[in-house]
């Protein structure tokens, strides 16, 4: 039986040329020993599973950037009787890492519930840039090289500067216009193949403080005394490509006076490549380290599902030779030999008694869930100011837009989806939490969410689905919602 197991792990980048293999058209089980992700897959096959063990990273770093804790979600099937125990596998990755030299450390690995998802549960990422700054009172030489008195226990550790007038207030000062929602086309790296992506992204933390160096009890303690050591702590939920790297860089312009503080700003509010001065740098990835990815602790609890359909499937079989009857008056009977009461209830049908009333954050400021979660007191609870309900009309305190829509598979989803779009989009906008539901928060609710992250996020319909299925596993949007939403091209869905 496969099952899908949750790794914690470090790693040094120096050597690697990014984290994530080079994916090739069809050959996704192709070895790439120059990527992190390929050398974890490698190692991987040594356990002799059935299929090949594809490995799904939860953070996608740069060749040279390091990690000290990046985690990933694999799955394994055993050949014949043997088991795969979470111990075994740690020890048996370290082994091979320690033997082909390696700098890669696996610290754990735990079962998880098959609909994990490394890359979509994570809650935040947390990142570190370790700046060196040559301090004003030391002099060197013309012909003497800033690499002459780097330490080389920080060789590809730190970012290493030789500036004159660089000033840490400025930096600080400057780092304030990152916080919150933004959109950070400016700070990506161009792409034309994913030019169309959206860019915005929510920046929780950028916190500047004091740091040190990593120095030997052997090495000079003048180099030591040459630097100051400048910690950059970046948390968020997600981040685009190169945007840390770019940002530090901005943020050097301005500590040295080449860029204003309050340009940051115009940067953010013209999101565009062509925003971008050329003369600011992005700075280099070793001085890039991948700190902590962080999720809810009740989705690394593993629910073994699989053994409870199993055992309800052996106690079929074990009274096959019984028939189960339900009645219109809710009454169940086992019809044998004599026909025998086992359950009643007032009604002909199954009641769901527990409230589905826990919204679920999709992405920044958009919850969804079932109509429980439209009550005064969970909207005070999450703080939420709008409210869509999909075919399901409801008495909300906080701003409310009711779309009339049945859950039927002939259903035209392009007719409703611009005004819901739009209305989630005002929200968002506005930087206010807005929860979209319907009846039981399964069909059309998820159709909406998965439609709102193709538009406006620029996801294909797997990504979308994969994103809201792994945040609300009930959803399931009927075939013909599945259908024409993929028929339809991301960012051009209204």
């Amino acid at each position: 039986m496969k099952s899908r197991y949750f790794t914690v792990f470090s790693y040094i980048g120096t050597k690697f040329r990014s984290s994530e293999k080079l994916w090739l058209k069809g050959g996704s089980t192709l070895p790439d020993p120059d990527s992190v992700q390929g050398m974890m897959e490698i190692a991987l096959t040594k356990q002799n599973p059935k299929d090949y063990p594809m490995v799904h990273l939860s953070s996608r770093t740069d060749g040279g950037v390091h990690a000290l804790n990046s985690s990933a979600h694999f799955d394994l099937e055993p050949t014949g009787a043997r088991k795969y125990y979470p111990e075994k596998i740690v020890y048996d990755l370290n082994t091979f890492f320690w033997k082909t030299n390696t700098p890669i450390l696996v610290k754990r690995c735990i079962r998880v519930s098959d609909d994990f998802n490394a890359r979509y549960l994570a809650l935040s990422r947390t990142y570190l840039y370790r700046l060196a700054i040559l301090k004003k009172d030391v002099e060197l030489l013309e012909n003497t090289c800033i690499s002459q008195i780097i330490p080389i226990e920080e060789l590809d550790r730190c970012h290493f500067l030789r500036i004159r007038n660089f000033d840490i207030e400025k930096f600080k000062e400057g780092s304030k216009e990152f916080l919150g929602y933004h959109d950070f086309t400016t700070f990506k790296k161009f792409d034309k193949l994913q030019q169309n992506k959206s860019n915005r992204r929510t920046l929780h933390c950028m916190d500047v403080r004091p740091g040190r160096s990593m120095l030997s009890s052997f090495s000079d303690n003048r180099q030591d005394s040459m630097f100051d050591y400048w910690d950059i702590e970046i948390k968020g939920r997600s981040f685009v490509h190169n945007q840390i790297r770019r940002m530090i860089g901005t943020l050097i312009s301005v500590a040295i006076g080449k860029l204003p503080p309050e340009e940051i700003k115009v940067m953010l509010q013209v999101p565009s490549k062509h925003s971008w001065y050329s003369f600011i740098g992005a700075c280099p990835p070793h001085g890039l380290y991948l700190c902590n990815v962080k999720y809810d602790p009740k989705d690394l609890v593993f629910e073994d599902t699989k053994n409870k359909v199993s055992l309800n499937t052996a106690e079929c079989e074990k009274n096959s030779d019984k028939t189960v009857v339900t009645c219109v008056d809710g009454k169940k009977y086992v019809e044998g030999n004599e026909r025998v009461c086992v359950a009643s209830s007032a009604y002909g049908f199954v009641v769901d008694t527990k409230p589905d009333d826990v919204p679920v954050l999709i992405v920044s400021y958009l919850y969804i869930g079932s109509q429980d979660c439209a009550v005064d007191k969970v909207l005070r609870e999450y703080n939420i100011k709008h409210v869509l309900s999909l075919g399901v009309d409801m008495n909300v305190i906080v701003n409310h837009k009711f779309v009339q829509m049945l859950d039927l598979p002939e259903t035209n989803i392009k007719q409703v989806l611009s005004e819901c779009l739009h209305f989630i989009q005002n929200a968002v906008e506005m930087k206010e939490n807005v929860l979209v539901h319907c009846n039981a928060g399964v069909s059309r609710t998820s159709m909406v969410a998965i439609a709102y992250l193709m538009h406006y996020e620029h996801m294909q319909y797997e990504d979308a689905y994969s994103l809201v299925k792994a945040k609300r596993p009930a959803i399931q949007p009927n075939a013909g919602f599945s259908k024409q939403l993929k028929n339809m091209k991301p960012g051009e869905i209204i």
